[in-house]
């Protein structure tokens, strides 16, 4: 009895569930069969239905409106603007058809659109192809020949839609602009999305569609494997409740396909996969930017990448924690520009096989990135023009530079790199003796922990490479720069601004022209010595902590005497020491502030700047 009773159970389930599929599937039919049509909530709703008056015959036919899908009221396009207005109580509606190849038409760069509209709380749903194909439309599944932007901005700013969840969309060959910001300011919709089933789309095609649609709960599916220009361009940019994103198999992309797809989607937490290993131009350029709840990033398998492709694609991903490989050798104009901007939670940077860069590649790639610790070596060897300019700009927790290996340079290559990195005490090492105009300008200005820059080996300067280079470094007391021609125009224009208030610059010993006292030359109160080829950092004097707590620790070689002066330049504190290597200074009941500490080490003197 109980086997013949799980047996009954079973088929009774299966019943249901197949009469379920049945009742769904007349009701989907019932849709398609359906005029377009829209049903008030509420009463007294105001609908509007307007076409303007550029449209002509040649353009669009006619289009017609109904309250009970029998008798129409037709509106001929005679060139006059025209406007109906209808009042709808609830449960009412209004039924649409027309007969023509498109809604809307750009006339001289000028957009001239149908737009339906209502005051009250309304759906909408039914078969969209009715107003294409009057009462011929149930199996139509594309767009008249010659059709574009066919529905483009059909519902724009009803932001009394609240659902379009049997709205039939049934077309699976495209127009150019078919669904151009369809439903753009559409901030009631709280219902699913109609079913999107095209698998080939033309250019610009759901462009804007969910255009800051706010309340837009899900996203529809996106079977689509090979895509069109611009073809989800903003797609649901600014919906910000949307939690998930379809997923995206495409693997043949096309110029600003996914651009600013998801901008705004703050409420977005997980990205889909992106197979596609070639890519095109501007192909992800903001996708995700200002998704600010998404914590992980997909994989990049391209290795063959396009100009702007990935620029600011997680601008503003302020959760992001870990960033993608990165595994292409050969990068493009731009290519990861902004790519990782104000990227708040990133740790650690991706190591980048490119050992060929293209200009503006890496421009402002970790700009913000206030948690940014780890950077790995950048391998190229020859630079492009701007490639690396605001790479790391206010990184203010990076500590080390990455290897700069690179004896080619470009103009302004490294402009601005470091900018207010204010925890930087590592500079990299800068091999090239040969100069590009401005390639070092403003590299390390704002680097407020920076004690010593890298040496400077060039001996001929150009125009504004050195320019503000160490501008507002305040810890700065040691330089090397063994330039011995210094006429290029602003080769050294604010190189020192702001820096320790004594310091030593080892120079050339052959070099006569730096000039103290100078906007281009040495910062008053700092010493010039010749370079003896000696490293300086084998022999280095070292003062922590800084700040100090309490106590100033100073280990070096040969110490024999600490002088401490206090920001007006008045000698606090002299010590003689025995040829010490560590020597202690008790900064207890000093006033807080910036001092200036002088160490007489190894026959030479070494100013350090501390704060207590």
């Amino acid at each position: 009895m109980n086997k013949l009773y799980k047996r009954f159970l079973a088929m009774f389930t299966i019943f249901v569930f197949g009469m379920g599929t049945l009742l769904a599937q007349a009701t989907k039919d019932d849709y398609l069969n359906s005029y377009l049509t829209l049903e008030s909530l509420a009463d007294n709703d105001t609908v509007i239905f307007h076409i303007p008056a550029e449209l002509t015959t040649e353009q669009m036919s006619w289009v017609a409106y109904s309250t009970d899908a029998t008798n129409w009221t037709t509106l001929e396009i005679d060139g006059t603007l025209q406007r109906d207005t209808l009042i709808l109580n609830q449960g009412e509606k209004l039924y649409f058809k027309g007969f023509g190849k498109q809604c809307d038409i750009v006339i001289d760069n000028i957009w001239y659109y149908i737009f339906i509209r209502g005051k009250a709380e309304h759906i909408v749903y039914g078969n969209i192809m009715s107003l294409l194909y009057g009462d011929d439309f149930a199996s139509q599944t594309a767009f008249p020949e010659g059709s574009t932007y066919a529905f483009g901005y059909l519902f724009h700013s009803d932001r009394h839609l609240v659902s379009i969840e049997n709205l039939m969309l049934p077309a699976t060959t495209l127009a150019y602009g078919c669904y151009y910001g369809m439903f753009v300011w559409c901030s009631s919709i709280s219902s699913p999305t109609p079913e999107l089933p095209a698998t080939e789309l033309e250019g610009s095609c759901y462009m804007y569609m969910y255009y800051n649609c706010e309340a837009l709960p899900e996203a529809p599916e996106l079977p689509a494997t090979t895509l069109a220009p611009k073809c989800y361009y903003r797609m649901f940019n600014e919906c910000f409740v949307l939690t998930t994103a379809p997923e995206l198999p495409a693997t043949n992309l096309a110029y600003r396909c996914y651009a600013y797809m998801f901008q705004g989607c703050s409420s977005l937490t997980t990205a889909p996969e992106l197979p596609a290993t070639t890519l095109a131009e501007q192909c992800y350029q903001s996708m995700f930017r200002g998704c600010s709840s998404l914590t992980t990033a997909p994989e990049l398998p391209a290795t063959n990448l396009a100009p702007s492709c990935y620029t600011e694609m997680f601008y503003g991903c302020e959760l992001l924690t870990s960033a993608p490989e990165l595994p292409a050798s050969t990068l493009a104009n731009s290519c990861y520009s902004g790519m990782f901007l104000y990227c708040s939670s990133l740790t650690q940077a991706p190591v980048m096989q490119a050992s060929v860069l293209a200009p503006y590649c890496c421009y402002y790639m970790f700009g913000y990135c206030h948690s940014l610790t780890e950077v790995p070596a950048l391998q190229a060897t020859t630079l492009a023009d701007q490639c690396y300019i605001c790479m790391f700009i206010q990184c203010t927790s990076l500590t080390e530079a990455p290897a700069l290996p690179a004896t080619s340079l470009a103009t302004e290559c490294y402009a601005f790199m470091f900018f207010d990195c204010t925890s930087l005490t590592e500079p990299p090492v800068l091999p090239a003796t040969t100069m590009a105009d401005g390639c070092y300008k403003a590299m390390f200005d704002g680097c407020a922990s920076l004690t010593k820059g890298p040496d400077l080996p060039a001996p001929v300067l150009v125009f504004e490479c050195y320019a503000g280079l160490f501008e507002r470094c305040p810890m700065l007391e040691e330089v090397v720069c063994l330039a011995t021609d210094i006429s290029s125009q602003d080769c050294t224009l604010d190189w020192m601004n702001g820096v320790a208030s004594t310091g030593v610059l080892f120079k050339a010993p052959e070099m006569n022209d730096w000039l103290p006292n100078s906007n281009s030359g040495i910062p008053t109160g700092w010493t010039v010595a010749n370079y003896d080829g000696v490293d300086e950092q084998q022999n280095q004097v070292v003062a922590y902590p800084n700040p100090v707590v309490d106590k100033l620790h100073i280990t070096g070689k040969d110490i024999q005497s600490v002088q401490v002066f206090d920001i007006q330049g008045r000698l606090v504190h002299a010590q003689e020491t025995d040829h010490a290597e560590q020597v202690e200074v008790d900064f207890q009941g000093y006033a807080k502030g910036v001092y200036t500490v002088s160490i007489q080490s190894e026959g030479r003197n070494v100013t350090k700047s501390v704060i207590f």
